[in-house]
C-alpha cells in the first residue's frame, strides 16, 4: 500500500512568521523570510517536503490581512487561496492546520480569523496553535502564562500547541524544529493508521465477498479488486 502525503495547511495573519514555519519543516531555506515583517507570502504555495519516511504537502496560505491594491475587485484573499487548494487537486483534503500566532502580537482580529478557519472545517480537521517568535525564555512559558486568557478571553483553543522560533542561528531553532516534527509525525501516524484500517475493511468485505463466490462466478475479477485494494494509489 502506498504511503500518502500529510496535507498541511499553515494559515495566519500577515507577519506571524508562516514562512518561517515553513523553513522550520523543511529544515532548510524553502520559503523567503522578511526580519521586518514585510509581506513575503504573495500567494499561496505549496511545498512537497519529505522528511525520513514522512511526506507532506505543505501549503502556505497568504496572510488573511495582506494590504490588497485598493483597485482590485476581486473577492477576498482568504476565499480565493483556500479554494484554490481543492481547484488544485480533487482529491486533497486537508489533514492538519497549523494556526500561526505571534507571541506577542494576539489581537481581537486573531481571533476573527482563528473563527474564520474553526468555523471551515469544525472538529473535522485539526488545529495545531504555533505560537512564533518566541525565544526569550523558556519555549512552554509563554503557553503556561497564557493558555487560560487565550482560551477564555480570546475564544482560542486548538487541538494541541507549539511554540518556536523561526530565527536561524537562535538556540531555539532546532529545539523548535524538533517540536513542531514531532507534532507532525505524530498526524503522520494516525492518518497512516486511518488508511491502513480503510484497506483492511475494504479487503475484508472483498474477502466475504470471494468466499461466497464459485471459481466460475466472478471470483477472478474479485481478486483483481482485492489485490488492487492493497496497490493502488
Amino acid at each position: 500500500m502506498p504511503e500518502s502525503p500529510l496535507n498541511v495547511l499553515i494559515i495566519g495573519e500577515t507577519g506571524v512568521g508562516k514562512s518561517s514555519v515553513v523553513n522550520l519543516i523543511a529544515g532548510e531555506v524553502r520559503a523567503e523570510v522578511s526580519p521586518d515583517c514585510d509581506v513575503c507570502t504573495t500567494k499561496t504555495t505549496r511545498y512537497d517536503i519529505t522528511i525520513g519516511s514522512m511526506s507532506l504537502h505543505v501549503w502556505e496560505i497568504v496572510g488573511f490581512n495582506q494590504p490588497r491594491d485598493p483597485t482590485d475587485n476581486e473577492i477576498p484573499v482568504p476565499d480565493v487561496d483556500l479554494g484554490s487548494i481543492l481547484a488544485d487537486d480533487k482529491a486533497t483534503a486537508v489533514d492538519v492546520v497549523l494556526f500561526c500566532m505571534r507571541a506577542e502580537r494576539v489581537r481581537e482580529i486573531t481571533k476573527k480569523f482563528f473563527n474564520f478557519v474553526k468555523d471551515m472545517f469544525g472538529d473535522q480537521v485539526p488545529i495545531v496553535l504555533v505560537i512564533n517568535h518566541w525565544a526569550k525564555r523558556d519555549m512552554e512559558d509563554w503557553w503556561r502564562q497564557n493558555e487560560e486568557p487565550l482560551r477564555t478571553k480570546r475564544g482560542i483553543e486548538g487541538d494541541e500547541h507549539v511554540c518556536v522560533t523561526g530565527i536561524g542561528g537562535n538556540p531555539k531553532h532546532e529545539q523548535s524544529q524538533g517540536a513542531l516534527l514531532a507534532e507532525l509525525r505524530d498526524r503522520y501516524e494516525e492518518l497512516k493508521e486511518t488508511l491502513g484500517k480503510l484497506h483492511l475493511t475494504t479487503a475484508q468485505g472483498l474477502m466475504e465477498e470471494l468466499a461466497a463466490l464459485s471459481p466460475t462466478n466472478g471470483r477472478t475479477s474479485l481478486l483483481r479488486r482485492l489485490f488492487s485494494s492493497f496497490f493502488s494509489s
